[in-house]
């Protein structure tokens, strides 16, 4: 997840978060996600459509990221961005169970390829592309981060135990 993404932002005013409580923040969006994904996303389809879920799913995406990083009237507070991770992650949740629905009714109506010829292929790409954020989090983290892509900061690193003001959240 995009843990690595958010600490440096958690770690520095005006959050000024330790690392447990980044942890504890970054976990908001897949919570939002699972909760979005089976409270709503996996029946919401049947009741609107797919289009409609579609639209409604990425508006509350949006709504989200963009109170990730507030500006007037909204305050940043860790609340704030808790809320806004969790929003985003709904929104998220409502949208991708949709998503492989209209990659397959493209494929039936352009390509005259059957449902079940390509179910398989188009679920396995759906779960890589939903995935890479996983994937990618943690090297462009470390990057931004400046302890480098090739290896992870050892704890006494991250935690500044190596003295003061050395550490990622000292």
């Amino acid at each position: 997840m995009p843990e690595p993404l958010y600490a440096l932002q958690l770690a520095s005013p005006p959050y000024s978060l330790d690392l447990s409580q980044v942890g504890l923040v970054s976990s908001c969006l897949p919570f939002g996600l699972t909760v979005g994904f089976f409270a709503f996303g996996s029946w919401l389809g049947l009741l609107i459509g797919e289009l409609p879920q579609q639209a409604l799913g990425m508006t509350v995406t949006i709504l989200g990221l963009l109170l990730l990083a507030p500006v007037p009237p909204f305050v940043p507070s860790t609340t704030l961005f808790a809320a806004a991770a969790a929003l985003a992650g709904l929104g998220i949740g409502i949208l991708s169970p949709s998503t492989p629905s209209f990659m397959l009714r493209i494929l039936e109506r352009d390509a005259g390829l059957h449902r079940r010829d390509v179910g398989g292929a188009i679920g396995s790409v759906v779960f890589f592309v939903m995935m890479l954020s996983a994937l990618l989090g943690p090297p462009i983290g470390r990057s931004a981060s400046g302890t480098g892509m090739s290896r992870a900061p050892s704890p006494g690193v991250i935690l500044g135990s190596q003295g003061p003001g050395t550490g990622l959240f000292s």
